[in-house]
């Protein structure tokens, strides 16, 4: 029969080689929930910037709009005069400069967005949509 001296050293080795096994199981428990947490940080972010990237673009697109307005009545009104004069020339080449700047920008914008969109695995999603899923990964 079994002393209370054994029993208890019995007992003690069990719980010694469990209580290890369960700090190593916590352990890589928490490697795993930082590396989520880490994933989905770079995920919030990359919404965040989407988001950004779609309200640059709109307003890009705006002020696109805009200039070529300006540009089509100063083309309409020098087509008007028989002689156009040079500082009407002047003002349309640097409109339309402009207006290649921001097609440009707008260019640049879309594309910027199509790749985060494409990282994101957000193809078909609206900017509302976009904007409800940053807050909720905040």
């Amino acid at each position: 029969m079994a002393t209370t001296y054994e029993i208890v050293y019995k007992i003690a080795g069990e719980l010694s080689s469990q209580f290890s096994k369960t700090f190593k199981i916590a352990s890589g428990s928490i490697a795993k929930a930082r590396e989520t947490m880490e994933t989905l940080a770079k995920t919030a972010s990359k919404a965040e910037q989407l988001v950004k990237y779609r309200n640059e673009a709109i307003a890009l697109n705006r002020t696109l709009g805009v200039q070529k307005q300006s540009y089509e009545q100063l083309t309409s009104a020098m087509a008007k005069c028989q002689t156009p004069q040079e500082n009407l020339i002047a003002l349309s080449k640097k409109q339309k400069a402009e207006i290649d700047r921001t097609d440009e920008a707008l260019t640049r914008k879309r594309k910027a967005i199509k790749e985060l969109r494409s990282e994101l695995g957000l193809h078909a999603q609206s900017v509302e949509t976009l904007t409800k899923r940053s807050k909720l990964l905040n």
